[in-house]
């Protein structure tokens, strides 16, 4: 009987072995997109989906648009930097005339939301791409783009 229950024992051992092998293998119940915790994932290749390989916007690979600072509104030679900064970054093209034309517009948007930053609210706002849309472009934007 000894060596009926060792054999018994034995096969045990070796089930529980094989079991931990199938799950350490990541083909039991997990997937190579989400693995077990503590266990490795398989390291087989996966074909990703297109829409969740397509290529990044040009501005997200680099660094991001920095907020207006109290040296950017300082004067308004640092202000209009920030706003060639601003057109560099967001690739925006635009005619000497009609920046001259959105600067106030811009001007305002930044003094507006670096106050709001300096007011110690749980989150930060940043000059984003419609920063210098004047005030009837913004009207007709949020009208046409209602939520």
């Amino acid at each position: 009987m000894a060596s009926a229950a060792a054999a018994r024992s034995t096969a045990a051992v070796a089930a529980r072995a094989a079991a931990a092998r199938h799950v350490a293998s990541g083909t039991g119940r997990s997937s190579p997109l989400f693995p077990r915790r503590g266990f490795a994932a398989v390291t087989t290749t996966t074909t990703l989906p297109a829409a969740w390989t397509r290529p990044l916007p040009s501005h997200a690979a680099a660094a991001p648009m920095p907020s207006a600072t109290r040296l950017d509104l300082a004067s308004e030679e640092a202000m209009w930097a920030l706003y060639e900064r601003w057109c560099a970054f967001y690739g925006v093209k635009r005619s000497r005339d009609d920046m001259l034309r959105r600067f106030g517009a811009f001007k305002e948007m930044a003094r507006r939301i670096h106050e709001f930053n300096k007011s110690g609210a749980s989150y930060t706002m940043k000059l984003g791409e419609r920063a210098d849309l004047t005030a009837e472009e913004r009207d007709r934007f949020y009208r046409s783009n209602s939520f």
